[in-house]
C-alpha cells in the first residue's frame, strides 16, 4: 500500500483518538486478518493507512455512537454492542442531524464522500486531518473510482431477538432470504417506472426513488403476473451508503426506521421498522370499559389483516425491554402471526400460488373479485348448475319426521334419505311431475316426512338424473374453478362450506373452506403506559394472500357515522333514516359514505354502530326494567309538569304503563268526546298500544293526549286502562274528568272501534266513577252494559269493514237492508230487522246477528234512535275514529315500528316535544 504524504499524520490521528477512543484499533481489527494485526501499528501508520477508507469508517463510527449514545472506552471493540443499554445522548453531545426525507421517512445519513465529510467537519462532528483542497479532491476521485469498480457490501446488522440472554449474531438480517425464494417466483417487479407507490399516511413516492424496489424488465405473462401480484423485495441499491443500523432494544437493531403519523389499514413489510407516533392525534382511544387502549390494541383494531396466536404482551417488568427510539421506556412486546385466509377446496390455486405481498396491492384483490364474478356468471347461465345447487341444498337437510317408538310416547328422528318421487296425479301447479320425498315414507302413514316441491325455474329431468346417478350427471361437464377466498374473521365460522356450485366430470362436488396459513409475523413494541401514543412495529415475511377488501370499520368511519346518528337522534334512529338525513349529508360533506370509509358500504357495519349507540343510551335494556329506570329518573329530576311516564303497574297479570304530557292532558277537559283505538305495529312483542285522541274545537286540531301500553286485551285489562287514564288526568291536572250524563257537563261521547272487551271494560270503569261520585250525581244505574249506552259510540268505518265481509256472501238486496239498520227509527223496526236476520237462509248473517245479540250495547252504539245519548250530542260528536287511524302512518314514519317497549315510549316522547302545542307545555 502506498505511503501517504500527509504532513503531521500522527498528530491528526491523536485528535481522532480523542474524539473516539480506540478508533484506530477497531479499524485495524476489522480490516486485517488476526494473525497480521501486530504488523499494523500507529507508529508506521503512514505506510499502510488508506486515509479515504479510514475517514469513512470514522464518520460511520461517530454517527453510530451519536445515535445510540454508546461511549467506547479504551480496549473495547467499538463495532460490537455493549452488554447494557445506554441512555440517549444529551442535546449537547455531538451527533449527526437526522433530516426527514422527501418521502416522509427519516433517513439516518452516512457520508458518501468528502463533501459529506467536509460538511460534517464544518459542524464540528469530525476533526480535521488536514490535506487541504488538493488532498480532498484526490480523495474524492479515489472514492469515485472505487465505487465504480467495487460492489458495496451490505452493512452488518444484528439479528432480531427477544431474549435478553441470547448472543446477537453479527451478520444476519431481518429481510427475507433472496436466493432460493426469488428463483421460485413466477413474476418480477412492475416494469412501469411511471407508476407511484402509495405509502399510508405519507406523500406518494415514485418507485425509482424508493430504495426498497428495483426495476427489472418483464414481458408477456410474467409482466401481467408482476402487475397483479405486487413487487418482489430485493436488496436495496447502495444501501451501505444511505442506510444505517438503528438500535431498537439492546439486542435488536434494524436497517431503517420509518416514521408514521397515521395508522395504516394495511401495513407495508420492509427491511426495517415503523415508528408510529400518534401524539398529534387528539382523539380518545378507549375500550368498552372506558379504559385507555394500548397501542397494540389500537393498531390491530384498524388493521384489515387478521392477526392472532402469539402473545398480547406481558406486563411483567422483567419481560419488558427498554426501547431506545421511545425515550428508553420499558415496553411490552406483542407478537402475532397473520391468520391468512379461508378458501374453497375447489379454488383455482393459480390465484394464490404466485402471491407475495409486501405492500397494499388492490390489483390482486380485483383479480380475485373478477374471477369470482366470472364463476357467478357461469353458474347463473347453466341449467345444470341450478339443478346441482337444488340437489346440494336438499342433501344437507334431514327428514323432519318423528317416528313413534312402539309402546311408548317417545319418538325418534327419521333416518330416511332424500329421493325423487312421482306424484299420483299428473302434475302440480308448477308443471312438475315429481317432488323430493323420503325413502322411509309409506302409504297410509302421514308422519310429516320430507316433502319438497321442485321449483318452477329448475329442470325436473336434471334433478331426477342427479338422484338416480347419486349426484352425477350423465354429461361429463366441469365448471370453472372456484374463486372464493374470504377473510378469516368470517371463514372460521358456521359450516365452513362454499356456497358456490361445483361440478367436476359430471359429479356435484361440495366445496369445503380450507385455512391457508400466512408466514407474515408482526412485532409491536408499545409503552407500558397506555397514555403514550407511540409504538415500534416490525413485520417480517411477505403475505401469501391478496389484500382484503375494507370490511372492518376505521376509526374515522366510526366517528363520522356516530356523529350522524347522534345528530339525527339515537332513540328513533334506523340505518335508513340516518343515511337519508340532511344532517348526515352535511357531516359527510356531501360525499358518499363509502368514500370516507369503504366499510360503511356494508349495512351490517352501520347497523352495528346504531345498535351500539342505543345500547349505550339504554344501559338497562329496552324492556320494562328500562321503563322503570326512566320513570325513576323523571321523578327525581323533573317537576310534575314535565314528567311523561306517570304510572307503571302490574296487577292480576296485567302490566300497564300510562304516558302523557301534562300540558296536553289539560285539553281533555275542553273536549266534547275522546276517541280510543288500539294500534299494534309500533311496539314489538306482547305489548299493545292504546291511543287516546281528542279534537280540539278551539284550535281545530287533533291532539293525542295519552298512550297507554298493556300486555292484554281482556275486559279486566281494559277496565284498568280506562280507570288509569281518568285517574291520571285527575292527578296531574287537579281536575276530575266529567261526563255529561253524570255531571251535566263534560264529555258527551266516547268513541271506540267495536272491540267487545274495550266496551265492557269501559262500563266497569264508569261504574267505579259513579260509585266514587256517590250522591253528587243523580245517575243511579248500576249495570255496566246499560251505563255505556249513555255515552258509547262505535266507529262507523269499523262497522262498514265488518259489513264488507258479509257482502262477499249476501246478495245485494239483503246487503242493502243490512247496511240500513243503523238508520232505523223505532224499536219496532229494529226488532223486525233482528228477526229477519235470525231467519235468513245465509248462515253468515245468522251468526253475525247471534254475536250482536250477545252484546246489548252494540245496536245502541251505532243507531242514534236506540242510543241513550241525547240527539244533539249524537250529531255534535264524531262518528268514526279516523282521527286515530290517520295518525298511525304519520307516527310510525317519525318514530319507527317494531320497537321495544322502552324505545317506543322514548321515541314518541321526543316526537311529542316537537308537537305544535309546545307552547301549551309551558303553562
Amino acid at each position: 500500500m502506498a505511503e501517504n504524504s500527509v504532513p503531521d499524520l500522527t498528530a491528526h490521528l491523536e485528535e481522532v483518538e480523542k474524539a473516539s477512543p480506540g478508533i484506530l484499533k477497531a479499524y485495524i481489527k476489522q480490516k486485517f486478518p488476526e494473525n497480521l494485526v501486530s504488523f499494523y501499528m500507529s507508529f508506521n501508520v503512514a505506510k499502510w493507512l488508506d486515509l479515504d477508507e479510514f475517514m469513512i469508517f470514522v464518520a460511520r463510527r461517530i454517527q453510530q455512537t451519536s445515535f445510540t449514545g454508546l461511549q467506547s472506552t479504551s480496549g473495547t471493540n467499538p463495532t460490537q454492542p455493549t452488554s447494557q443499554p445506554h441512555p440517549l445522548p444529551s442535546a449537547s453531545a455531538p451527533r449527526i442531524k437526522c433530516e426527514p426525507a422527501q418521502d416522509g421517512f427519516v433517513n439516518w445519513p452516512v457520508p458518501d464522500d468528502d463533501r459529506d465529510i467536509s460538511a460534517a467537519r464544518q459542524k464540528g462532528n469530525i476533526p480535521s486531518l488536514g490535506g487541504g483542497k488538493a488532498a480532498s479532491n484526490a480523495r474524492s476521485r479515489n472514492l469515485k473510482s472505487k465505487a465504480a469498480s467495487t460492489p458495496l457490501s451490505q452493512p452488518e446488522i444484528i439479528e432480531i431477538s427477544d431474549s435478553e440472554d441470547s448472543t446477537p449474531a453479527s451478520k444476519s438480517s431481518i429481510h427475507a432470504p433472496q436466493s432460493k425464494s426469488v428463483k421460485k417466483r413466477k413474476h418480477a417487479e412492475v416494469p412501469d417506472s411511471d407508476s407511484e407507490i402509495e405509502i399510508s399516511g405519507h406523500p406518494t413516492i415514485k418507485k425509482e426513488d424508493s430504495p426498497a424496489f428495483t426495476k427489472t424488465s418483464t414481458t408477456g405473462k410474467k409482466a401481467k403476473k408482476a402487475k397483479l401480484h405486487g413487487h418482489r423485495r430485493t436488496s436495496i441499491p447502495n444501501a451501505s451508503s444511505k442506510l444505517q443500523n438503528v438500535k431498537i432494544t439492546r439486542e435488536l437493531t434494524v436497517k431503517e426506521l420509518r416514521v408514521l403519523k397515521e395508522i395504516p389499514t394495511t401495513w407495508t413489510v420492509f427491511d426495517g421498522a415503523w415508528l408510529l407516533d400518534l401524539r398529534e392525534d387528539k382523539r380518545e382511544w378507549k375500550d368498552k370499559s372506558g379504559k385507555d387502549m394500548s397501542m397494540a390494541a389500537i393498531i390491530k383494531s384498524q388493521d384489515q389483516d387478521a392477526w392472532g396466536d402469539g402473545s398480547g404482551g406481558s406486563k411483567d417488568p422483567k419481560k419488558c425491554p427498554i426501547v431506545a427510539p421511545l425515550d428508553d421506556q420499558q415496553c411490552r412486546l406483542a407478537q402475532h402471526g397473520c391468520q391468512g385466509l379461508y378458501h374453497c377446496s375447489q379454488l383455482d390455486m393459480s390465484l394464490l400460488d404466485d402471491c407475495e405481498r409486501y405492500e397494499p396491492d388492490g390489483d390482486e384483490m380485483r383479480e380475485l373479485f373478477e374471477a369470482g364474478c366470472d364463476v357467478n356468471a357461469e353458474e347463473a347461465s347453466m341449467v345444470q348448475s341450478r339443478a346441482a345447487s337444488f340437489y346440494t341444498e336438499i342433501m344437507k337437510e334431514k327428514c323432519p319426521a318423528k317416528i313413534p317408538i312402539n309402546g311408548t310416547a317417545d319418538s325418534r328422528p327419521c333416518e330416511g334419505d332424500a329421493v325423487y318421487r312421482k306424484y299420483s296425479k299428473k302434475q302440480d301447479y308448477d308443471g312438475k311431475s315429481g317432488f323430493i320425498g323420503c325413502s322411509r315414507w309409506m302409504h297410509g302413514k302421514k308422519t310429516s316426512h320430507r316433502f319438497v316441491p321442485i321449483p318452477r325455474a329448475i329442470r325436473e329431468d336434471l334433478v331426477a338424473e342427479l338422484f338416480e346417478g347419486n349426484g352425477k350427471f350423465s354429461d361429463k361437464l366441469t365448471t370453472k374453478k372456484c374463486a372464493r377466498a374470504i377473510h378469516p374473521r368470517h371463514g372460521g365460522r358456521g359450516t365452513q362450506e362454499c356456497p358456490q356450485t361445483h361440478i367436476c366430470d359430471g359429479e356435484v362436488v361440495k366445496g369445503q373452506l380450507i385455512h391457508r396459513p400466512c408466514p407474515t409475523k408482526i412485532k409491536i413494541y408499545f409503552p407500558v403506559d397506555n397514555r403514550d401514543r407511540r409504538a415500534i412495529v416490525i413485520l417480517v415475511g411477505a403475505h401469501n394472500h391478496p389484500q382484503f377488501p375494507a370490511t372492518k370499520l376505521s376509526r374515522d368511519g366510526i366517528d363520522k357515522y356516530t356523529e350522524a346518528v347522534t345528530a339525527h337522534g339515537v332513540s328513533n334512529a334506523t340505518v335508513l333514516k340516518c343515511d337519508t338525513a340532511t344532517s348526515t349529508k352535511k357531516i359527510f360533506g356531501g360525499k358518499d359514505l363509502a368514500s370516507v370509509d369503504p366499510a360503511l358500504a356494508l349495512d351490517r357495519n352501520r347497523r352495528k354502530i346504531v345498535r351500539s349507540l342505543k345500547q349505550k343510551e339504554n344501559p338497562h335494556g329496552n324492556g320494562l326494567e328500562a321503563v322503570v329506570y326512566q320513570k325513576r329518573l323523571d321523578d327525581e329530576n323533573l317537576p310534575p309538569s314535565k314528567r311523561y311516564i306517570h304510572e307503571i303497574s302490574s296487577k292480576d297479570g296485567v302490566n300497564m304503563i300510562i304516558t302523557m304530557l301534562p300540558g296536553l292532558a289539560q285539553r281533555v277537559h275542553l273536549a266534547n268526546a275522546t276517541l280510543h283505538d288500539n294500534t299494534y305495529k309500533r311496539v314489538f312483542g306482547e305489548w299493545k298500544e292504546w291511543e287516546v285522541v281528542i279534537w280540539d274545537d278551539r284550535l281545530l286540531m287533533r291532539i293525542t293526549v295519552a298512550r297507554i301500553y298493556c300486555n292484554h286485551e281482556t275486559r279486566v285489562a281494559f277496565e284498568q286502562m280506562w280507570s288509569g287514564f281518568w285517574d291520571t288526568i285527575e292527578r296531574i291536572t287537579g281536575q276530575r274528568v266529567q261526563f255529561k250524563f253524570l255531571d251535566g257537563v263534560g264529555q258527551s261521547a266516547i268513541l271506540v272501534d267495536g272491540c267487545k272487551p274495550q266496551a265492557t271494560g269501559c262500563g266497569d270503569a264508569l261504574l267505579k266513577q259513579i260509585i266514587k261520585r256517590g250522591s253528587s250525581t243523580p245517575f243511579k244505574e248500576m249495570d255496566p252494559v246499560v251505563i255505556i249506552q249513555y255515552v258509547l259510540r262505535t266507529c262507523d268505518i269499523h262497522l262498514e269493514r265488518k259489513l264488507d265481509d258479509l257482502a262477499k256472501t249476501l246478495p245485494p238486496a239483503d246487503m242493502d237492508r243490512v247496511r240500513g239498520f243503523p238508520f232505523l227509527e223505532s224499536a219496532t223496526e229494529v226488532e223486525e230487522f233482528v228477526k229477519w236476520c235470525e231467519g235468513s237462509t245465509f248462515k253468515c248473517l245468522r251468526d253475525w246477528m247471534a254475536d250482536k245479540k250477545g252484546s246489548p250495547w252494540f245496536i245502541p252504539s251505532v243507531n242514534r234512535f236506540m242510543s241513550k245519548i241525547p240527539r244533539d250530542d249524537w250529531f255534535l260528536s264524531p262518528g268514526h275514529t279516523n282521527l286515530n287511524e290517520s295518525a298511525h302512518p304519520f307516527t310510525n314514519a317519525h318514530t319507527g315500528i317494531n320497537l321495544p317497549i322502552s324505545q317506543a315510549i322514548k321515541t314518541y316522547r321526543n316526537f311529542s316535544l316537537y308537537f305544535p302545542f309546545k307552547y301549551l307545555l309551558r303553562h
